[in-house]
């Protein structure tokens, strides 16, 4: 899905998702809730808010306005669980995807980077050992940590690409993917062992082997900047809105209310 968007603006393929998030959420509310209960709550809502307005030089009535307000803001959220049960799983899947694209970028050619590994035990920081690639090379010597259990390496890439760097603790050796270009490349800045929920969550890559010394393996991508103008914006929060955005022009196509 994300293979036509690589080489194009991030702020395209980001609206494209928000558009399809919209969609999906949308039918989840036209399919999946009470279309006429939802209608007559939201009446009530703003039936309230106008008491409120209207009356507002009369205490006792605000206040009992106010309960009402908020019985009818509950009744709301009620009618709103089941299609947001429904888009839970699927909304949050696109997101860890979008989140592996858009939440860091790939290394440029050249640019510095650092490779972080964990062990089990500090003993088996000495054993720890770091073998890259051809075109990937060390900027510094191992830096070993025993204890915090780290093991730290600097290098840099000549070229772009995808590569793998072979890491070494005794007998067991475990591989770590780095990305190097400029386009809207999936990385992976983490391979766990176990931890299946944080790796679903985290990772782009298989699970660590079990049983080994090594319990992670991680590259510190940078950040993808986001901006709009001056203003640098998390994908998130642009996502959030565009996705709103697209839910308020389609409801009437879909005719789902929300």
């Amino acid at each position: 899905m994300f293979e036509p968007f690589v080489d194009r603006s991030p702020f395209l393929s980001l609206a494209v998702f928000s558009l399809v998030t919209a969609l999906i959420v949308l039918l989840a509310y036209r399919y999946a809730s009470n279309q006429a209960a939802i209608r007559r709550v939201k009446d009530l809502l703003q039936a309230h808010v106008l008491e409120v307005r209207l009356f507002q030089d009369q205490l006792a009535t605000v206040w009992r306005a106010y309960g009402k307000l908020m019985r009818a803001t509950g009744s709301y959220l009620g009618w709103s669980l089941v299609p947001f049960a429904v888009v839970a799983i699927p909304v949050t899947l696109l997101i860890v995807q979008l989140d592996l694209r858009y939440g860091a970028r790939p290394f440029l050619p050249g640019e510095p980077a650092v490779l972080v590994v964990h062990v089990d035990e500090p003993s088996a920081v000495e054993g720890v050992a770091v073998n890259f690639p051809e075109g990937v090379e060390a900027t510094a010597p191992l830096v070993r940590i025993p204890a915090e259990r780290t093991v730290v390496a600097r290098f840099a890439s000549r070229d772009a690409g995808h590569v793998e760097i072979l890491v070494r603790a005794g007998d067991e050796q475990a591989s770590k993917e780095m990305v190097i270009g400029r386009g809207l490349e999936r990385v992976s800045p983490v391979r766990l062992r176990g931890r299946m929920m944080t790796r679903l969550l985290e990772s782009g890559e298989d699970a660590l082997p079990a049983g080994g010394a090594i319990s992670s393996i991680a590259v510190l991508y940078p950040e993808r900047e986001m901006m709009i103008g001056s203003w640098e914006l998390n994908w998130l929060v642009l996502y959030f809105v565009l996705t709103m955005v697209a839910g308020f022009a389609l409801k009437p196509l879909v005719g789902a209310e929300f």
